[in-house]
């Protein structure tokens, strides 16, 4: 066979394999039914623009937002813990209540929906939204003493973690 044979091949395969491990890492991280993810694992949430929304599982270590799973329910509405809490209904079957996962220093839009999405601490806000900065974090405690200017924000589950959340200063840190 001549090389450009040989070479046509190996490129090919190439892709194969490469569209095949994308398309299993897409449809094993995909998030369904509550019987995908457990309470405690961390997910990122994605909205469409037909307001549908994506759940995947996702690193609780990853730079941008995700969200820790509260609670799961196999009804597709139920009661979270508390208003704090996002409820997302799956594509499946269920719900999941959960927390969000932010990091110290880090500035966050808040939606209508209370959503967070990462963004510049010099980004101005869309409409009704507030851009806010992660002043404080404070894992295993709730209600954290917060610096003036600041808002306490606790969460329970799945895992106490509490949130310091002021007007965004600058820079990250």
């Amino acid at each position: 066979m001549p090389p450009i044979l040989w070479i046509a091949l190996v490129v090919i395969l190439g892709l194969v394999i490469a569209v095949a491990v994308f398309a299993f890492t897409n449809i094993h991280n995909r998030v369904d039914s509550t019987d995908d993810v457990a309470v405690g694992d961390c997910v990122s949430v994605r909205n469409a623009d037909n307001d549908e929304v994506s759940v995947r599982r996702a690193s609780c270590g990853r730079d941008e937002v995700t969200y820790y799973v509260a609670s799961a329910s196999d009804l597709s509405r139920s009661r979270c813990p508390g208003p704090a809490y996002d409820q997302v209904s799956l594509s499946g079957d269920g719900s999941l209540c959960l927390s969000p996962n932010l990091r110290e220093g880090r500035c966050y839009e808040i939606g209508s929906r209370s959503a967070f999405v990462d963004r510049a601490c010099t980004a101005i806000a869309r409409g009704s939204n507030t851009i806010v900065q992660v002043a404080r974090r404070t894992a295993g405690d709730i209600t954290p003493q917060c610096p003036d200017g600041s808002r306490a924000v606790g969460f329970a589950l799945p895992r106490p973690v509490g949130y310091c959340l002021a007007p965004p200063s600058g820079t990250p840190t």
